[in-house]
């Protein structure tokens, strides 16, 4: 039971939960910039750009974020 709970609280995976105009971001790396329009965050494998209108950081914490507003596109590089 001890071992189960330890595993979700060191939990280390990257996870992208999309919600209805916001998207939520576990264990990133860095967000690298922010605007009204553009996120850029570092996922560690690879960068998310996140493109949009009114997109605000409504979290953030040491490993999670979550962003709401128009998500119109979303690419990985």
């Amino acid at each position: 039971m001890f071992k189960k709970i330890l595993s979700i609280i060191k939990d280390e995976q990257l996870k992208i939960t999309l919600i209805k105009n916001s998207i939520d971001i576990t264990n990133y790396k860095d967000i690298l910039t922010f605007d009204d329009n553009n996120i850029i965050i570092d996922c560690k494998d690879f960068i998310l750009k996140i493109k949009g209108n009114n997109l605000i950081i409504n979290k953030l914490l040491d490993n999670e974020v979550l962003i709401t507003g128009t998500i119109e596109h979303m690419e990985m590089h």
